[in-house]
């Protein structure tokens, strides 16, 4: 269950709470001060809606791609680090293994195809709301990886994909992990 605000187009903000619907269909939200209401959603966007404000941690995979002396970069357009340039990838979906769900977040987010090896980076992402409750808790697993093929271009998550080099790199608002992962396992940036 997690709250958020809504500006009504009355110009009136209201508070609403939300808890997964019946059987796991859709969500339910109650209006402070009454009614509920079941509003349907896809399977993705219900994950997307109920991965704010987690109740235990989550699982999350990225890959570090190399071409050309380049390596692999997204700009994120959703929160957490909205903005910042990062190794591209996601969440583990269940049943998946972490090359799995790298080899396929990579493809979601950049339409490059990749072989994933080897984990050879592990960090917590924690972000706090300003109350100080955790709005989102990732332990990221990066992970080697090959590239096979694809046009680049950027998808899902991503609002950005492109091949930076070391130098580019300077310029760009770049998450601290992803600087960190570069710089000690590769020498890079």
């Amino acid at each position: 269950m997690f709250q958020f605000d809504r500006l009504l187009s009355s110009g009136s903000c209201r508070r609403f709470q939300t808890q997964p619907g019946p059987a796991g269909n859709g969500l339910v939200t109650t209006a402070a001060g009454g009614g509920k209401e079941l509003v349907l959603l896809t399977e993705h966007h219900r994950h997307a809606a109920l991965r704010g404000y987690p109740d235990t941690p989550r699982v999350a995979v990225g890959a570090v791609v190399f071409c050309a002396n380049r390596v692999l970069l997204v700009r994120r357009g959703r929160p957490p680090a909205d903005g910042q340039w990062a190794i591209p990838g996601g969440a583990v979906e269940l049943g998946e293994t972490l090359a799995q769900a790298a080899e396929r977040e990579i493809r979601e987010e950049t339409g490059i195809r990749i072989e994933a090896q080897a984990p050879i980076y592990v960090f917590d992402m924690v972000e706090r709301d300003p109350s100080g409750r955790v709005r989102f808790h990732y332990v990221i697993v990066d992970l080697a990886a090959r590239f096979i093929g694809g046009e680049l271009r950027a998808g899902d998550d991503a609002a950005e994909a492109r091949w930076v080099s070391a130098d580019e790199m300077q310029d760009l608002e770049v998450s601290p992990p992803t600087r960190q992962l570069l710089a000690r396992q590769y020498a890079f940036g």
